[in-house]
């Protein structure tokens, strides 16, 4: 598998659902009509795409987007790594455009009538991983693996700078 096949795959799975939920559980679908050797390599290539969005200005946009709590650090990264796994879910002209410009998710993003954003996908993690265990009755996916990832941020966001500066098309959208 390569890249453009992963991109492929993703925008075929999305086509087929309304919910990022129910893409993540269409692609495993159809995962598990190609090899062991291509559900390993989309993985490889899904955690390149992880490590590509691990971006200080967009770690800061996601943490206004989702309000998520400063007092809960743990927390904070499970969900930054469940809000990239839904941009990747977006399609690779979104992941890039994320990428480079945080604030371009304005153009995106939903908002409820409560005030939220579904803007994180934690199943689309598994996707391989559960593609994998259905085709194989394996639970030794992670085993195939040299290592794991390691996700570190990069960049830096200065303490005080306003999200409206930094993001003013998401500050007005959500404000």
């Amino acid at each position: 598998m390569n890249e453009q096949l992963f991109w492929q795959l993703i925008e075929e799975a999305k086509a087929k659902t309304t919910n990022v939920e129910d893409q993540a559980e269409e692609l495993v679908q159809i995962l598990i009509k190609r090899t062991v050797k291509e559900i390993i390599s989309f993985q490889k290539i899904f955690e390149t795409q992880l490590e590509a969005l691990c971006e200080a200005k967009l770690f800061a946009a996601a943490y206004y987007i989702m309000a998520i709590d400063e007092e809960e650090e743990d927390e904070d990264e499970d969900r930054f790594s469940y809000f990239c796994a839904w941009v990747i879910a977006q399609g690779k002209e979104i992941t890039e455009k994320a990428t480079e410009n945080p604030d371009s998710l304005a153009d995106i993003l939903t908002v409820s009538e409560e005030g939220d954003c579904i803007c994180e996908c934690e199943m689309m993690l598994y996707v391989a991983d559960n593609a994998y265990e259905m085709k194989t009755g394996n639970e030794d996916f992670y085993e195939k693996f040299e290592s794991d990832p390691i996700f570190e941020l990069r960049g830096e966001i200065e303490e005080d700078a306003e999200y409206a500066v930094l993001f003013p098309k998401l500050v007005a959208l959500l404000s």
